[in-house]
């Protein structure tokens, strides 16, 4: 995934974005459905994903913690895509050619095309029903 974060470690910090503040039984109550990772808390901490509100002389179990600016935004960035507010980039798929591209990657940049197409098509269909009322009105 972009940004070097599994995918695991997005749907944890989509849930505890959520969840708003949180401490480390909240944490660990999620983290015990998905692949265990002994300091997963301590290495999002580490890269900037999830912050840390409370002193560190505090006992971990008590300590306060919230996903940080930079996990909001990827999570508003995400949800924006799904939401068809913003399109989606093809951009990171490999310049090769079609016969040594796997299918796998073709089928998903001619996806992300289509999707791409039917968004801005909706986004042009909305536009001309606003000027349309505004015309009316």
């Amino acid at each position: 995934m972009k940004n070097g974060m599994s995918a695991t470690d997005f749907d944890l910090i989509m849930f505890l974005e959520d969840e708003g503040y949180f401490t480390m039984y909240n944490f660990d109550e999620f983290a015990k459905l998905i692949p265990w990772e002994k300091k997963r808390l301590y290495r999002l901490i580490r890269e900037g994903w999830i912050d840390s509100l409370s002193s560190t002389e505090m006992k971990p179990y008590r300590r306060k913690y919230r996903v940080s600016m930079k996990g909001r935004t990827m999570v508003n960035k995400v949800y924006s895509i799904l939401n068809g507010e913003t399109l989606m980039a093809n951009t990171n798929m490999p310049k090769m050619s079609r016969e040594k591209t796997p299918y796998a990657h073709v089928a998903f940049k001619n996806g992300i095309t289509r999707m791409n197409e039917e968004s801005k098509a909706e986004w042009k269909r909305n536009r001309a029903e606003c000027e349309k009322k505004r015309a009316e009105g």
